[in-house]
């Protein structure tokens, strides 16, 4: 690994930034996981994060994941409890 490779990875980790990363990307695997389980399959947690949905104003729950992935999990939440808005 080069100098300035080290360099750039020592100084995300002194900001913080990688940790958010990594939170980030837990959050969305913690989400995408809950979606197989709550549909039964990926192929049926797909569908349904890449259909346009009333609860997120007509976008998708995959376009919310990204800014919000508490939104789309309290979402799930619902659906398991067979609360339909």
């Amino acid at each position: 690994m080069s100098t300035k490779q080290t360099g750039k990875r020592r100084s995300l980790l002194e900001t913080g930034k990688r940790i958010s990363v990594d939170r980030q990307t837990m959050e969305y695997a913690e989400v995408l996981a809950h979606a197989v389980d709550t549909f039964g399959s990926r192929t049926n947690a797909n569908a349904w994060l890449n259909r346009p949905n009333r609860v997120f104003h007509n976008q998708s729950p995959l376009q919310i994941l990204t800014q919000d992935p508490a939104a789309v999990e309290e979402e799930l939440v619902r659906i398991d409890h067979g609360m339909f808005i």
